[in-house]
């Protein structure tokens, strides 16, 4: 975890490449499984590997140096009124310390690719911390386990 004086450097957050794929999802597709897991999902881990090797998905890295500290997953949706950048998933760790930086190089990305929203579901933990950062709330998902 950074320590005080780490956190005034910059934490990257970038895309990851075809050819680093096989090390960063090595050291960091637990995260992502962990996010699966937390909710009932209609994806398995293999499953989302695969959309992102076809490019279908976009994973990004967040970094300090060379040290891996989170994942996440986005996909381009086209919908009838609007483009928006989709947040499938996320996981990492020393979240306060790259959270800011992580959003605004989504918003980055987002104008880059003509989006006009960024869609993230989430645990409700996510709105408070992207609240501050100009995050709105958006429409709520009720969830209901059927049977036992």
């Amino acid at each position: 975890m950074p320590t005080a004086v780490q956190k005034v450097r910059q934490f990257e957050v970038v895309p990851v490449g075809r050819a680093e794929l096989p090390v960063i999802w090595q050291q960091g597709a637990a995260w992502l499984d962990a996010t699966l897991k937390e909710y009932p999902t209609l994806i398995t881990l293999e499953q989302m590997k695969a959309h992102i090797e076809s490019s279908r998905w976009l994973l990004w890295a967040v970094r300090f140096g060379w040290e891996l500290q989170a994942l996440c997953v986005t996909e381009i949706v086209q919908g009838p009124n609007a483009k928006a950048l989709y947040v499938v998933a996320m996981g990492g760790r020393a979240m306060e310390y790259w959270i800011e930086a992580w959003s605004e190089r989504m918003e980055q990305h987002a104008r880059d690719a003509h989006c006009t929203l960024i869609a993230e579901l989430g645990r409700p933990g996510w709105a408070r911390v992207l609240r501050p950062l100009g995050w709105i709330d958006g429409p709520l998902m009720m969830m209901r386990k059927v049977g036992g």
